[in-house]
């Protein structure tokens, strides 16, 4: 059965991702180890978007607003470019 998405497929600098990059990770995020999900004490990617899509509430809501396939993702703290 073909996965659906909506908000994923909106456009951004008139562009969508192609339905083979979602569910490559879709895929990548139901099968990686939850260690890298988990929280830390580093301003990570999602330390930046906790406002937008905090606050979370588990492993597995981490998982789902973000999975990235290089685990943390650390920003410097000065950085604001992603906030």
């Amino acid at each position: 059965m073909a996965r659906q998405y909506k908000a994923c497929l909106t456009k951004v600098l008139d562009s969508t991702p192609p339905v083979s990059f979602l569910d490559e990770l879709v895929d990548w995020g139901s099968d990686a180890p939850d260690e890298i999900f988990r929280p830390n004490s580093n301003f990570d990617i999602y330390s930046s978007v906790a406002a937008q899509l905090g606050p979370y509430k588990s492993t597995v809501h981490r998982k789902a607003v973000l999975r990235w396939n290089v685990g943390d993702f650390p920003l410097p703290p000065k950085d604001t470019r992603y906030a």
